[in-house]
């Protein structure tokens, strides 16, 4: 497989072919996030109360040891459901409607791409562990949480505050490395059939070859995302709407990030595609 070469310009790019496939189908995208966002929490919340079954019925290392088992089972997972996104824009494209259902649409190409995804997952996650804890993990913020269990930010010491917002910065850092190598590794085992070794190889060629695109891509997101919510922030205070930033805020951003995963299929085709065309969609 040629992976293409392409100038911080075409990665740029990507952003206004995400808006654009965006758009084809706005509600069904939103919907598509909300219920990706909603199937993370419900399997977070079913772990977590493993994890206290576990602790009212056995000793506390076996309760702990069982739900950091079943946080990374289903963490493992994510790697094949975030391929739902790449193939809904590829679904809008060919004009048919997206539904929820593509997100477990990987999985049931057959067993072994399942069970390739999941060893990717697995992997992924314990790389990115490794780095966490070798390099720097942020202490959690005891401070912040009172006899109540509220969290309260303002309750922790500052050099505490420093401390935690420069660990997490490195820590952010030093795993990205990380995520760029996984970036299209879950999409090259379900559509190109790749091995998973196979599939990081040309994953981190990609990344690597694409540097400059990635760190546009990157920054063109920031300064987008950066601008849209302080903008919504500047119109609802002087229109005396302060105190509605967080009804406001939360759809925008799902709209964000919604966008942000419609710009990974034009990615994928203009490195994997040798004409390297960002997909036409309508203006």
């Amino acid at each position: 497989m040629r992976v293409a070469k392409l100038t911080a310009a075409q990665g740029l790019a990507w952003i206004p072919a995400g808006w654009r496939l965006f758009r084809l189908q706005p509600i069904n995208y939103t919907t598509l996030l909300a219920t990706y966002i909603f199937v993370l929490l419900v399997a977070m919340l079913g772990a977590d109360l493993l994890g206290q079954w576990a602790s009212a019925v056995l000793p506390e290392t076996a309760a702990r040891f069982i739900a950091e088992a079943a946080n990374v089972f289903l963490l493992a997972f994510i790697p094949g459901l975030s391929i739902g996104f790449i193939e809904a824009s590829r679904t809008a494209l060919q004009g048919s409607p997206i539904y929820p259902t593509v997100l477990i649409k990987a999985f049931r190409i057959d067993r072994r791409t399942t069970f390739t995804l999941f060893a990717l997952g697995l992997l992924q996650i314990g790389l990115i562990l490794a780095v966490s804890y070798l390099v720097v993990a942020p202490k959690p913020l005891t401070a912040a949480v009172d006899a109540n269990g509220n969290f309260d930010l303002t309750k922790v010491p500052p050099a505490e505050a420093f401390d935690y917002l420069t660990a997490s910065v490195v820590n952010v850092l030093a795993t990205l490395p990380v995520y760029l190598a996984f970036w299209y590794a879950p999409v090259l085992i379900a559509w190109h059939r790749m091995p998973v070794f196979k599939a990081l190889f040309f994953s981190t060629a990609a990344v690597w070859r694409n540097l400059s695109a990635f760190l546009a891509y990157g920054l063109g997101w920031f300064v987008a995302a950066t601008v849209a919510l302080a903008g919504a922030g500047i119109v609802l205070n002087l229109l005396g709407l302060g105190s509605g930033a967080l009804v406001v805020g939360i759809p925008l951003m799902l709209v964000i990030v919604s966008v942000v995963y419609c710009s990974i299929y034009p990615s994928y085709s203009t490195v994997f595609v040798d004409s390297g065309v960002v997909p036409q969609t309508p203006p």
